[in-house]
């Protein structure tokens, strides 16, 4: 073979899904049609994140949802060289998604279940909690953690430098919200208050009269 030749097997095979992950790929449960809309036979295109493969046309939707919840690539044209995208690809599969999707998704999206997911936009199928923890779990497993994650993790609260002062002008504001009324005092307490200020004025005007006086 001339150099020119094993150069270009090289730079070719770097572009494309080894051979031996490829079969396993193709060979997991539902990985014969595309995951979303069914009818494409023998999809090409990946779903890192979710692990299954889709047909050109829904990789479009999928590019579309964002690296945050969908990362595509190419079988064929892209680089697989991280090993846990290809772990990832490996221990998914079109069957393992929906089995986990719908069993855990609500009653009112289990009724497009028989429908092969037409009726099921691709935001709405991968765009909720029950698929990003699936997400969550299959990249657990893909990099071997010995914990899988069960729930999602709380949603991070962004603080905004006026919180504070909102939170302080706003405590008050609303019904049954009002500040208590300061205690009532009684009689004596009235008396005794007002003699208190009182006598250091009277004894200082009685002291300024009898030196006039005098």
């Amino acid at each position: 073979m001339s150099p020119s030749s094993s150069s270009s097997s090289s730079s070719s095979s770097k572009y494309q899904m080894p051979a031996a992950d490829w079969k396993i790929v193709q060979a997991l449960p539902g990985n014969n049609v595309c995951c979303d809309c069914g009818t494409a036979d023998h999809p090409e295109w990946a779903s890192v994140t979710f692990g299954i493969l889709v047909c050109l046309s829904c990789s479009g939707p999928h590019r579309g949802l964002g690296t945050h919840l969908s990362v595509v690539r190419s079988v064929t044209m892209d680089s697989w060289t991280t090993s846990n995208q290809l772990m990832a690809m490996k221990m998914g599969g079109n069957d393992a998604f929906h089995d986990y999707y719908w069993k855990h998704q609500t009653s009112h999206n289990k009724n497009n279940k028989n429908n092969n997911n037409k009726k099921v936009s691709i935001r709405d199928k991968y765009d909720n909690d029950v698929a990003r923890l699936y997400q969550l779990q299959l990249k657990a497993r893909a990099e071997g953690l010995s914990v899988i994650p069960t729930e999602l993790p709380p949603p991070v609260v962004r603080r905004n430098d006026n919180d504070d002062d909102a939170s302080s002008k706003n405590k008050y504001q609303g019904f049954g919200s009002s500040p208590p009324a300061p205690p009532k005092r009684s009689k004596r307490q009235l008396i005794s208050t007002t003699i208190k200020w009182v006598a250091p004025v009277v004894v200082v005007a009685g002291a300024w009269v009898l030196s006039k006086a005098s």
